[in-house]
C-alpha cells in the first residue's frame, strides 16, 4: 500500500525539492411517543449456542443482530449447524424475536468494528444490549469500544455455570498428549491491530480523513486545497473570511486555518506524522488508514 501524502500545495509534493532536518512533533436518544423502547441485543456466534441464545431470552430480544463468520477457514459447515441450532432454539423460546446476520471475517477488527458502528446508528430509539462475551476475541475488543461510544448501550457478559464443565471432556478437548495447550493447537503471526480513543471519533476530522482517501485515489498526494475544497462540498467547511486588510492574503488564512483546525488534531491524534525529511509535508499513519478503513462512508 502506498503512502498518503499531505502538503500544503503542489511545490510541496517532490520531497527532493523540500528536504529538511526536522524530526517529527511528538443523541440525545428520541423516545417513541408510546415511551416503549424496542429490545435489541448484539452478539457474535462462532462455537457456542447458549452463550447467544440464554442472554437474548434473558433480555427478551426483539431483534437480535448477529454477526457471523463466512470465511472459508475449514470449518464452514460445522459453523452453519451452530448457526442453524441457534436459530431453531430462537424460533422455538422467542418466536417473535427478528434475527438480522451479518456475515463477515469475524476475525477482521476492522471490519467488525465498523460493522458494529453501522448496526449502532439504527438503534437509537433502542434499549440495546452488547454481549462482549460471545464470538471472536476481535468482536469482544471491538463491541467493548462501541459500549464506550455509546453511553446508552448496556455491556453485559455471560459465564459458563461450574457444573456445566467435565473436567473429563476438558481435557480431551484441551490436552494433546497429555499436555494443556488449549482449543488452539497452533496459532499464526500476531497482527497488531490500530486503536482508537473510547469516546466518539470527530465527526469533521472523520469526513476529512475520508476526504484524503477521496482525493487521493486519483493523485500521488493531496493538498490542503484539495481537502478544504472536498469539506466544501460535504458542506462542514467553517472558515469565515477576514475582510480586514493585512499581510497575508485570504487564501494563506484558509490554509492557516485548515492547519489548525484539521491538521494539529490529526497530528496529536496520531492519523498524520510530519515527514522528518521534508518540509510541511504529512503522510497518513496506520492508525489514520485504520480511521478511513473503519469510518468513511459511514452514514
Amino acid at each position: 500500500m502506498r503512502e498518503i501524502v499531505i502538503v500544503p500545495s503542489e511545490k510541496y509534493a517532490d520531497p527532493d525539492r523540500v528536504l529538511c532536518c526536522c524530526a517529527p512533533p511528538a443523541n440525545h436518544c428520541m423516545v417513541p411517543d408510546s415511551g416503549r423502547r424496542e429490545r435489541t441485543v448484539i452478539a457474535c456466534l462462532s462455537l457456542g449456542v447458549p452463550e447467544v441464545v440464554e442472554p437474548a431470552v434473558f433480555y427478551g430480544a426483539e431483534t437480535l443482530h448477529l454477526l457471523v463468520d463466512d470465511t472459508d477457514n475449514g470449518l464452514s459447515d460445522i459453523y452453519k449447524e451452530f448457526l442453524e441450532e441457534t436459530r431453531r432454539q430462537l424460533k422455538e423460546r422467542l418466536p417473535g424475536t427478528y434475527v438480522s446476520l451479518h456475515e463477515m471475517d469475524t476475525s477482521d477488527y476492522h471490519r467488525v468494528l465498523r460493522e458494529l458502528l453501522t448496526i449502532a446508528r439504527g438503534l437509537d430509539e433502542d434499549d440495546v444490549y452488547v454481549n462482549i462475551s460471545s464470538g471472536t476475541p476481535e468482536y469482544s475488543a471491538a463491541a467493548m469500544l462501541l459500549c464506550m461510544q455509546n453511553s446508552s448501550f448496556t455491556a453485559f457478559t455471560v459465564r459458563a455455570k461450574p457444573s456445566s464443565l467435565d473436567p473429563g471432556s476438558v481435557r480431551e478437548l484441551m490436552y494433546c498428549d497429555g499436555r494443556p495447550v488449549g482449543l488452539m493447537r497452533e496459532v499464526g503471526t500476531p497482527r497488531r491491530v490500530a486503536t482508537f480513543d473510547p469516546e466518539r471519533q470527530d465527526t469533521e476530522l472523520v469526513e476529512a480523513m475520508a476526504v484524503i482517501a477521496e482525493c487521493y485515489q486519483d493523485r500521488s498526494y493531496v493538498t490542503y486545497d484539495d481537502i478544504i475544497e472536498g469539506l466544501m462540498v460535504k458542506g462542514i467547511w467553517r472558515y469565515v473570511p477576514d475582510t480586514r486588510r493585512g499581510r497575508t492574503d485570504d487564501s494563506q488564512k484558509r490554509r492557516m486555518f485548515f492547519r489548525r483546525t484539521y491538521i494539529d488534531p490529526m497530528v496529536e491524534k496520531g492519523w498524520l506524522v510530519l515527514d522528518p525529511y521534508a518540509r510541511r509535508r504529512f503522510i497518513v499513519t496506520a492508525k489514520g488508514q485504520a480511521v478511513i478503513d473503519v469510518y468513511h462512508g459511514l452514514d
